[in-house]
């Protein structure tokens, strides 16, 4: 389809940095072994 982006290649190291959230960006801590990451939404 023409009107689609393109999305750009990441390697998986990549991908994984950008969605983990900051620890300044962060609501709260979490316990054990969980994290914060990002969803984003497109389609």
């Amino acid at each position: 389809m023409a009107g689609r982006k393109i999305k750009e290649e990441l390697s998986l190291e990549e991908k994984l940095v950008r969605a983990l959230v900051s620890v300044e960006e962060q609501p709260y801590e979490l316990l054990g072994n969980w994290c914060w990451t990002r969803i984003e939404g497109g389609m």
